[in-house]
């Protein structure tokens, strides 16, 4: 294919550890540059702040998760190496004096506590298992170490101004031991964040951001760019960051897909003659199954301005596409629906590796995916079919409530939670069948995912997506929040086992195929 583009996709984050959504994020990528399509390199460009970043690509690398057709992009980062470009660019030096200046230097916190504070001090730990020690010069507090415990190294120092007891700013490191970020604090212990600043490997401050306090709640006051030259730009909103930062990178003719609602409106400023895609991964109102939901600021946003020919939402199912043109009509060309897909080519599937009695949930543990509800109707369901076991993996801030709910229930037995997989394949082989309570979906990837490894699914109906995927040969839907259901469906599906090979039949619209077909109609 002839005069191949360059994609970009843009998102709020990366993280090492990840759901459904940076997993459809990276995998569209791959797709798109590993089969024929208009795509020749795509570039991730994520506008979060994370010091480790460049960890993380090397783990996507190592697990294959990105191919070598697949590029990063950080937006501080990037300020922060153009920062450092152009300050050279600026110096009136030798090449020689060039390259060695613009090496990296080593601003690791040793050399900063000796040269700040001297040898001369006094180290003391409050609790013997605590990961904080406290320096003590002149028989006054200066500053303490925190280490961080889950990295298994330094994590930040915070600095006291020798008469109060709270710090008067915290100085984070980086896994090499050097400064990347210092938060300055006023005199008070409460609502006290100033400001943070952003460090390049010579100190020098590239970026700074200034809060206030509406409430309890903190908040962005202004950006402020430090430019090499003694010129800065200021930001009033993240929003205006965003869309400078597009501008610069962005070029005419560039295809973008916004994976990220709160990336929108940055997109929409840019000047420049370039194609949108405003990727739909959840619901764009708040509670879809309420009566009257409201609808989501950054989906109402993107709906009102969305303007130019080619620029296009992308839902996950027609039931979104049909809600959201019920509720603009002026979108009606501007949806087009292009769901998660498969790689059934690709799969393996054991028919004779199921546990007898086990059923499994794959899932983020947070309030939206309702494990408790799941839980629940296990309990109830344990009474009438007694020896099975309810395998629980995933991570999340419901763990300890969920926890704790299995012990009232007195489920330790039964209930298991097996923290995060990196093999959902695995586990859905060895389950009879696996479970979906979530409030809402964009889709319900975890479905998909179970019924092309042959496991039926028993799922709320929901919007939205499991009424798009299930059908009578592979799985059951009940009504939403109905626990008795929900019971007595598992009842049934325990009763009478599915044909596993039927199971793994699935539309044409979700594989591999399809997916690229309709990608590719849209970014010739």
């Amino acid at each position: 294919m002839k005069n191949k583009k360059h994609l970009f996709i843009i998102t709020s984050t990366l993280p090492l550890t990840y759901g459904g959504r940076t997993n459809s994020l990276l995998q569209r990528a791959r797709l798109l540059t590993e089969n024929k399509t208009p795509i020749k390199k795509v570039t991730l460009a994520t506008c979060n702040y994370n010091p480790n970043y460049n960890e993380i690509y090397k783990d996507y690398r190592e697990k294959g998760t990105v191919n070598n057709k697949i590029d990063f992009i950080n937006m501080y980062d990037w300020f922060k190496a153009s920062y450092q470009k152009d300050k050279l660019k600026n110096m009136s030096f030798p090449k020689k004096l060039k390259k060695i200046f613009s090496k990296k230097t080593n601003n690791n916190y040793k050399t900063y506590i000796k040269n700040t504070f001297g040898n001369d001090t006094y180290e003391m730990k409050r609790k013997k298992s605590s990961p904080i020690t406290y320096y003590y010069k002149d028989g006054i507090l200066i500053y303490h170490l925190s280490y961080n415990i889950k990295e298994n190294r330094m994590g930040h120092i915070d600095v006291y101004s020798g008469y109060l007891n709270h710090p008067k700013k915290r100085m984070y490191m980086n896994d090499e031991g050097n400064f990347h970020k210092i938060r300055y604090y006023k005199d008070q212990t409460k609502h006290n964040i100033i400001r943070d600043v952003f460090v390049d490997e010579n100190m020098n401050t590239y970026f700074t951001r200034e809060f206030y306090y509406e409430k309890d709640i903190l908040k962005t006051k202004k950006d402020i760019l430090f430019k090499p030259d003694g010129s800065t730009k200021t930001f009033k909103t993240e929003t205006d960051l965003f869309a400078y930062w597009f501008n610069l990178i962005f070029k005419d003719g560039n295809k973008i897909i916004s994976d990220a609602r709160v990336l929108d409106g940055g997109l929409l400023q840019i000047d420049k003659n370039v194609t949108r895609f405003f990727q739909a991964h959840g619901p764009h109102l708040h509670s879809p199954s309420k009566p009257n939901p409201k609808i989501k600021k950054g989906f109402d946003r993107l709906s009102k301005k969305i303007e130019a020919e080619d620029d296009y939402i992308i839902t996950l199912t027609e039931g979104q596409k049909v809600d959201m043109i019920e509720r603009y009509p002026r979108l009606e060309n501007k949806i087009k629906v292009i769901p998660h897909c498969m790689l059934t080519n690709s799969m393996k599937v054991n028919y004779q590796n199921v546990i007898p009695k086990k059923i499994s949930i794959i899932s983020r543990l947070v309030p939206i995916k309702r494990i408790d509800h799941a839980i629940k109707a296990f309990s109830e369901f344990l009474k009438e079919r007694p020896g099975y076991t309810l395998d629980i993996y995933g991570t999340g801030e419901e763990l300890s409530n969920l926890k704790k709910l299995t012990k009232k229930l007195k489920l330790n037995n039964n209930v298991t939670f097996k923290g995060f997989t990196d093999n959902p394949h695995d586990i859905f082989q060895k389950s009879e069948f696996t479970l979906l309570t979530s409030k809402f979906e964009g889709l319900g990837l975890t479905i998909l995912e179970s019924i092309v490894n042959g496991c039926p699914v028993i799922s709320y109906d929901i919007k939205w997506g499991p009424n798009e995927i299930i059908e009578s040969h592979n799985g059951i839907l009940v009504e939403d929040g109905n626990l008795e259901e929900l019971k007595k469906a598992m009842i049934f599906m325990a009763d009478n086992p599915f044909d596993r090979k039927k199971v793994v039949k699935i539309d044409k619209k979700f594989t591999k195929k399809q997916f690229l077909k309709e990608w590719t109609r849209l970014l010739k």
